[in-house]
């Protein structure tokens, strides 16, 4: 039996854009991996050792804990409905070569959290200044719905998304992910302190700086375990 000599199938130039695609699609693949907003966000919350909020110093760029209480203005959760202070929604459609998002919405309002003892409120929520990772409460598909269906047509009409694709009207499945901080959630936040007097009381505010994002989770993994802190 003859064994083809495949080395040869290829000329030189044809070995070269086979290496080339396949360093692109790694560099991808890294890129998703090490610079995605969960592991930024959980990278560098890791980094830093947590402190209680009466110690942070005035300036200083800190890693704090806390539950999450909802401030004067409220969200609610556009698919599951209800009361948080951030929530970011994502609807994919999955074809041949993987998945589409087809929309994406984040949104985020002024909220305080509490250690037990002291209360620190975040007020900086411009996706320029900071960087949210929220757990996703919501996993499910058009196919499967896990929320009202009344809801779940205003969300579609809002966001103007469509189970009908392209001029044959194909109905198509589509997949939805919603990630929310609720009140009560632990929250892990690195920010920088910032201390002032409102009606004689001391106020601490956790806000960014131009070189450090105010980095926000309630993600476990941003937590020791068997911790209470």
């Amino acid at each position: 039996m003859i064994i083809p000599n495949f080395s040869l199938a290829l000329p030189t130039w044809g070995w070269v854009l086979v290496l080339f695609v396949v360093v692109f699609v790694s560099f991808l693949a890294l890129n998703a991996l090490l610079f995605n907003t969960k592991q930024i966000v959980l990278r560098s919350i890791k980094k830093m050792s947590a402190i209680p909020l009466y110690s942070a110093k005035n300036g200083t760029y800190v890693r704090v804990h806390g539950n999450a209480q909802l401030g004067e203005s409220q969200l609610r959760s556009p698919l599951t409905d209800l009361p948080c202070a951030a929530y970011k929604v994502k609807v994919f459609v999955r074809k041949n070569d993987g998945e589409s998002l087809i929309f994406q919405d984040l949104k985020i309002v002024p909220f305080s959290i509490s250690d037990g003892s002291d209360i620190a409120k975040i007020v900086s929520t411009h996706p320029q200044l900071c960087r949210f990772h929220l757990r996703t409460h919501l996993h499910m598909d058009s196919k499967g719905l896990k929320v009202d269906r009344e809801k779940y047509n205003a969300f579609l009409k809002q966001a103007k998304i469509s189970e009908a694709d392209g001029l044959l009207k194909i109905r198509r499945t589509l997949y939805f992910e919603e990630s929310i901080l609720l009140p009560g959630d632990k929250v892990a936040i690195a920010g920088v302190a910032n201390w002032s007097n409102d009606n004689s009381q001391r106020t601490l505010e956790l806000t960014a700086s131009v070189k450090k994002k105010l980095l926000v989770t309630n993600d476990p993994e941003a937590f020791p375990k068997n911790s209470s802190n």
